[in-house]
């Protein structure tokens, strides 16, 4: 009977244990379609602390392609264990370019550099052509019309991230900056849709990074976190086995 108990709750402990992606979010709102944010301190500080776990990563600020309307994008990202190819996908692409210190007039504007890639957040899609664990954006514009963001991660199996931006109404938070990042330690996915909770929403995407397992090296002040099923399972074998030692 210990034995049949002890097996069955092991088994548990290792189901219990699947972690959930780590995320990194900063959010400072603006509410001007033409004046750029002079400071992003909370967006930086989040991209700061998601960049202190990742090795070798590259910034992709859409400097070197050319501007206009497009239906899908190819980068290059590199990788551990060679290059990470992505292929970004969506309805109402087009890569900007605006002066430094202006927007697009529609509180779009990059956030290095003088161009951006502009798309809808609704079935904005990236696939990559070997599985990564990391990824970090930088949004400007997004949610100013309401709306809640949210990544689809797709891999071995689905998981969805809620992004806590800040829910505009007609426009209140136009040219607001958002960063957001994760890293999982224990899944890959191979592609990334965005939605949006919203009818839609069109926004700069800009100094996105990826990164492959191998590129994670979690900081010490960023502890891998612990479900609290597992560390109620594993409160309850240890009781239950000295429970049963005792008979």
């Amino acid at each position: 009977m210990k034995q049949a108990f002890s097996t069955i709750a092991l088994a548990t402990l290792v189901t219990g244990a699947h972690a959930t992606p780590v995320t990194f979010f900063g959010e400072d709102l603006n509410n001007s379609n033409s004046v750029r944010l002079a400071s992003t301190p909370n967006a930086d500080a989040a991209f700061t602390e998601f960049t202190s776990n990742l090795t070798g990563f590259r910034i992709e600020d859409f400097e070197s392609l050319s501007t206009g309307i497009t239906s899908a994008i190819s980068l290059e990202f590199p990788g551990s264990s060679g290059a990470i190819n992505a292929t970004l996908s969506g309805s109402s692409m087009s890569i900007v370019n605006v002066p430094p210190g202006t927007t697009n007039r529609a509180g779009r504007y990059p956030i290095s550099g003088n161009q951006f890639l502009e798309t809808n957040v609704e079935n904005f899609r990236i696939d990559f052509s070997q599985a990564i664990s990391a990824f970090g954006f930088w949004g400007v514009d997004i949610g100013d019309f309401g709306g809640t963001v949210s990544l689809e991660l797709i891999g071995g199996g689905i998981q969805t991230i809620e992004v806590p931006n800040t829910q505009g109404e007609a426009g209140s938070t136009d040219g607001s900056v958002l960063f957001f990042g994760f890293y999982d330690l224990s899944d890959s996915f191979t592609s990334i849709t965005f939605d949006i909770t919203s009818n839609g929403d069109v926004f700069a995407f800009d100094d996105a990074l990826v990164g492959d397992a191998g590129q994670i090296n979690p900081a010490e002040s960023n502890p891998v976190p612990i479900p609290a099923t597992t560390l109620l399972l594993g409160g309850g074998f240890l009781m239950m086995r000295r429970f049963l030692i005792r008979l």
